[in-house]
């Protein structure tokens, strides 16, 4: 975290609303390995965070491979456990309200 962030709250929170916070949003890095400093940071939902998490990185080619797996009777559990995702991602997948 930025040292101006870390030592001054009320300078965190006037970047926060000037830049989209939301209660329902959490903070996200744009470039994973950067830090947490007002140049890499932004506001998303709580579903596009969980699908840009460095572990996860899903592509649009397999949030249609994992509807197509659903599609074709695969439970939500077995197709998380093949790809090594979680079973949430996978039903915000099928249910539109990511990678739609």
């Amino acid at each position: 975290m930025c040292a101006e962030w870390r030592h001054d709250f009320a300078a965190f929170r006037e970047w926060a609303v000037s830049n989209g916070y939301r209660g329902d949003f959490s903070i996200d890095r744009r470039d994973g390995t950067g830090g947490y400093e007002p140049d890499n940071c932004r506001w998303v939902s709580v579903a596009d965070n969980s699908i840009n998490r460095s572990q996860v990185k899903l592509s649009k080619d397999v949030a249609n491979l994992i509807r197509e797996r659903v599609a074709a009777g695969s439970t939500h559990t077995a197709v998380a456990r093949e790809l090594g995702i979680s079973r949430s991602n996978v039903s915000l997948i099928c249910e539109g309200k990511v990678w739609a």
